[in-house]
């Protein structure tokens, strides 16, 4: 029985085949990035007005005040846009409006609404120093690093990158996973319901976890309770695949044939359970340098699963160069009443207040259930061997992706 750190470990140490593409910016949201880029120009490029107002030497403005303002002649209006380098003589002003080019030796530009003004003079009520300049390079300097490999692209380096001119780059293919349900109890949703059967939002709601995370998602149907069909699925779902993943089948009832049919295609089983709860009993294999990972037939067990152990290797495989969730400390809000003999995993809501986030942590979990998901965004972790907990008691915790 591997620890959670093993099991990602060794799924991490897997030889990958990525591949990448070109991609247009436009649709690059949520994309990693395969290539490191840098700026190759300054922005702004030029010295720019930060607001409307009045182009000046800050020199020209000592001494002013409301009993003695001192009126400047304005020269004519700098507009934004405006390709003539401008020069400003000492004693005059320019009227400039915000993203306007800023004369040539000007350090200051006093907001309109400080001043009074006409068409031809403005008056200042007080001495300035230099500011409300947008110095050029201010917002990007040149051989600043934009997007690094593995980085998924956020409108903030969308925006940069577009800055630069950029209108495609190359970013990571998204791997395609094929998702096989187990269980003859299982029904797809076009089915009616017999007695004893269950529909398949498993597969729905661990697709939502796997498209967000960037993959795109096969579905290969649900396989009945017999290791002939299974085996010949996987078979051929690894080569339509870079990853496969199946629900059900993976524990140690008589039914639970998953771990035959990949012996059965030559597949090398690496683990077949991981040491927490819920989601433990898991199954993980390599066949022709792809991994089938064997999750649980309970949906939220099975959820738990993807997330700890699965979700870091599907981000590598994505692309990104870190994919292990960020842990930090929260405070319970409620206490949590049952011990954990081992590594458990419990649902919660988040909430932030007076610079600390505390955990809500949700109180009827069960492996089989969906609705403990409902509303939560957080993954609490008790350590192994811990009894009972008390509201105000700390543990780590992640978002959920």
């Amino acid at each position: 029985m591997f620890d959670i750190e093993e099991a990602v470990d060794w799924l991490l140490r897997l030889p990958m085949n990525r591949k990448t593409e070109p991609i247009f910016l436009e649709e690059g949201y949520g994309r990693v990035a395969a290539e490191e880029i840098k700026a190759d120009i300054m922005v702004p490029s030029f010295d720019r007005s930060a607001f409307d107002g009045y182009a000046l030497h800050s020199e020209d403005t000592e001494g002013a005040d409301k009993e003695h303002p001192k009126v400047f002649p304005v020269l004519g209006v700098i507009q934004a846009g405006d390709r003539i380098r401008y020069e400003l003589p000492q004693g005059k002003a320019f009227r400039i409006m915000t993203g306007a080019p800023i004369p040539q030796g000007t350090d200051l530009v006093v907001k309109h609404e400080d001043t009074e003004f006409d068409e031809n003079s403005v008056k200042i009520f007080r001495s300035y120093k230099a500011g409300n300049i947008m110095f050029a390079g201010e917002d990007v300097s040149e051989g600043m690093v934009l997007l690094r490999e593995g980085d998924r692209l956020n409108p903030a380096q969308i925006g940069l990158l577009t800055g630069q001119g950029h209108d495609m780059i190359r970013a990571y293919k998204k791997p395609m996973i094929s998702f096989l349900s187990t269980g003859n109890e299982v029904r797809d949703l076009s089915e009616p319901l017999d007695f004893g059967q269950i529909y398949n939002s498993s597969y729905y709601m661990l697709r939502g976890f796997l498209m967000k995370a960037g993959t795109r998602v096969r579905d290969f149907g649900i396989a009945g309770d017999e290791t002939g069909d299974l085996s010949y699925r996987l078979e051929y779902m690894l080569s339509e695949s870079d990853m496969v993943i199946t629900t059900g089948g993976v524990s140690a009832g008589d039914y639970d044939l998953v771990p035959d049919a990949v012996r059965s295609i030559g597949g090398e089983i690496l683990f077949s359970r991981v040491s927490f709860k819920p989601g433990g009993a898991m199954l993980a294999a390599v066949k022709d340098g792809k991994l089938i990972l064997g999750l649980s037939g309970n949906p939220l067990a099975a959820a738990v699963g993807l997330i700890e152990v699965g979700m870091p290797y599907i981000r590598k495989l994505c692309g990104e160069t870190d994919g292990i969730a960020r842990k930090f400390e929260v405070i319970l809000k409620e206490g949590f009443h049952k011990g954990s003999p081992r590594r458990r995993f419990i649902l919660g809501k988040s909430e932030f207040s007076r610079g600390q986030i505390y955990f809500h942590p949700v109180q009827h979990q069960r492996n089989s259930t969906v609705s403990s998901l409902y509303g939560c965004d957080m993954i609490g972790e008790i350590q192994g061997g811990t009894g009972p907990l008390q509201a105000g008691e700390s543990i780590y915790a992640h978002f959920l992706p």
